[in-house]
Formats: C-alpha cells, sequence, structure tokens
C-alpha cells in the first residue's frame, strides 16, 4: 500500500467517525483504538534490558552461554508461565 493510498484511508476513517451518531459506538471505537495503538506503541522495558551496541549485545551473548554450560537455565514450565503473563497483561 503506497503512501496516497493510506492517507485516503485514514481520510475515509476520519469522515466515518465524524458522521457517527452512535455515542455508545464512538466510545466503543475508542477503546478499541487506544488498545490497539497501546499494542503498535508499546514499549515495555525491562529494567534489565536496553538499548545496547552490538558489543554489548555480543557480550551479553557470551555471558548467556556461559550460564547455560554451567547448567544454570531455567525451566521451560516457569519460562512459560512468565511468557503467559506477559502476554496476558499485554492483551488487556
Amino acid at each position: 500500500m503506497d503512501a496516497i493510498e493510506i492517507e485516503a484511508m485514514k481520510a475515509q476513517l476520519c469522515r466515518d467517525i465524524l458522521n457517527e451518531e452512535n455515542d455508545s459506538l464512538i466510545e466503543q471505537m475508542k477503546r478499541y483504538y487506544e488498545k490497539i495503538r497501546s499494542k503498535f506503541s508499546s514499549t515495555k522495558s525491562y529494567p534489565s534490558i536496553g538499548p545496547y551496541s552490538i558489543e554489548e549485545g555480543n557480550e551479553r551473548i557470551r555471558m548467556a552461554e556461559e550460564r547455560y554450560d554451567r547448567g544454570e537455565t531455567v525451566p521451560y514450565e516457569e519460562s512459560m508461565a512468565v511468557l503467559r503473563e506477559d502476554l496476558a497483561a499485554y492483551e488487556n
């Protein structure tokens, strides 16, 4: 989709919303819009993770591989539980 098509789609969406008379539908559209927008612009951050250089990234990988070699791993069930929690929080 090119820029002109996207702009036309945005304009049509705005016209549709401005012409809508049903207040409860507008409220629901606003909630859905905010929920969808937050998913696309989510900057959920974790204290130990942040932007880093290639060298820092490689160092993190090296350290993780060393922990793996020492057997310092997280059980599958535990890591999946954390992922499920994060996903549930993200979806709500």
